[in-house]
């Protein structure tokens, strides 16, 4: 097996070095060829992962969490390389859906980098669905998970900023995640929004939209139940509402498992065309008020 490994040395809560030698010895004694590519910026896995792609590799492992899960694989969408995971992120979504061992967010032990390795070496090939994203500039990116307008584009980009700034608090792991929930939820007032999915429109301000291709959300909440990676449809998530009181209504609705069939939650599904879709036009202004 032609393999090239993909990491992300900043993904995860401790220092994965020695792990990492295990799992790759691990693979060599399985009579694994072995090519270390390690990211150096933003999006560089999807560039490797183009590169692997083109030279015919069997195979191209993502070391880290969903974020360099996600690069590698939008460089080998269309390709005939296979996509491995070695979970070695914060709350490792994909993987877990995947049935791949994982850290525990609270307690990581890496030593399930070595199962994982394992399962590459045993496991199965699976067909999954993939889903496309196109704004108004014209841009396209593939996820796997799912897409988010509002709340969670909101906590991403807050929890990004702080992983940024304060490097020193890698080992918190997924309480920075949550950290960044609550100091969101307090101030924000929802998103004007209109979705049109097989001719059923939503419009109004939206707390949350999650285009959901897998039924995990943040590892914590099982958003859109009804999702399946594998059944060729896409679950959208809406709930309405406006401020702190809406918001922390929905996330305690999440964390019971109650908000599906709420007045102002709508579920809806619809077909991917072939493995992706475009499901969404997106078309971002400014206005001074």
């Amino acid at each position: 097996m032609k393999a090239s490994i993909i990491f992300n040395p900043k993904a995860g809560t401790h220092d994965l070095q020695s792990h990492i030698q295990q799992a790759g010895d691990y693979l060599k004694n399985h009579g694994w060829q072995l090519t270390w590519c390690e990211t150096q910026y933003a999006h560089h896995a999807t560039q490797l992962a183009r590169e692997v792609a083109t030279r015919g590799d069997d195979i191209a492992v993502a070391i880290g969490g969903d974020g360099t899960v996600n690069e590698v694989m939008n460089g080998l969408v269309g390709s005939k390389t296979m996509l491995g995971i070695l979970p070695a992120g914060t709350a490792n979504v994909f993987a877990v859906d995947m049935n791949i061992p994982v850290p525990n967010p609270v307690l990581p032990n890496f030593n399930t980098i070595i199962e994982a390795a394992q399962h590459l070496i045993h496991g199965q090939v699976k067909a999954i669905d993939t889903a496309k994203v196109t704004c108004g500039d014209g841009k396209s990116r593939y996820f796997l998970l799912w897409a988010g307008i509002g709340l969670d584009a909101a906590v991403t980009q807050t929890f990004e900023k702080h992983k940024s700034e304060t490097p020193h608090l890698k080992r918190l792991g997924m309480a920075r995640w949550i950290g960044a929930v609550l100091s969101v939820i307090g101030q924000f007032r929802g998103t004007p929004t209109k979705i049109i999915a097989d001719e059923k429109i939503i419009e109004g301000n939206i707390i949350l939209t999650a285009i959901s291709n897998t039924q995990l959300y943040a590892r914590l909440w099982r958003l859109s139940p009804d999702a399946k990676i594998d059944d060729g449809l896409l679950d959208i998530m809406v709930m309405e509402g406006m401020g702190f009181q809406d918001s922390a209504k929905f996330i305690a609705q999440v964390t019971l498992g109650s908000h599906v069939g709420q007045q102002n939650v709508h579920s809806l599904q619809f077909y991917l065309d072939n493995s992706c879709v475009n499901i969404c036009y997106c078309h971002l202004g400014v206005t001074r008020y």
